[in-house]
């Protein structure tokens, strides 16, 4: 995959009218939310920020400073992604990190509790890349669990 320069991103967020999301991938760049975050601090424009996959926290073992990632990130904070996963522990691969929601032992409800006591009020999606067992299923447990993570949250 071709990597943008910095020029070319700025151009595209002064030109364009969409909101564009640094997105945090184990093959550029930006491998964790404070990699995206330096660069739409330096592209300096309003409509791009940063997203938050909990996923890539955990693979590059940011878990422990999740709190400080979220209060850094909240001003352009604009998408975070949820799934089950376990504690990150050595040789862990992505099929221990990315788990149907309610599966795994990392503490989501905790991290979701984390993000609504620093105010983040954006979209939370749910990381489903190459998850094991049946598609349909594996969303019905997710939904399960969202709702049950939500009765926990509150208003």
């Amino acid at each position: 995959m071709p990597k943008l320069s910095f020029s070319v991103l700025i151009l595209a967020a002064t030109v364009l009218v969409f909101v564009i999301t640094v997105v945090p991938t184990l093959d550029a760049a930006t491998l964790t939310t404070a990699d995206a975050l330096r660069v739409a601090k330096q592209v300096e424009r309003p409509n791009v920020g940063v997203s938050l996959n909990l996923c890539h926290e955990l693979m590059t073992d940011q878990g422990p400073q999740l709190d400080a990632t979220i209060r850094e990130a909240l001003p352009q904070l604009m998408v975070v992604s949820i799934n089950g996963a376990d504690d990150k522990q050595p040789g862990y691969s992505w099929d221990r990190l990315i788990q149907p929601l309610g599966q795994g032992n990392y503490d989501v409800d905790g991290f979701l509790k984390k993000l609504k006591t620093a105010g983040y009020q954006g979209p939370v999606g749910l990381q489903c890349y190459n998850v094991k067992g049946d598609p349909l299923e594996n969303l019905k447990q997710s939904i399960q669990a969202w709702r049950k993570y939500q009765e926990q949250l509150g208003p």
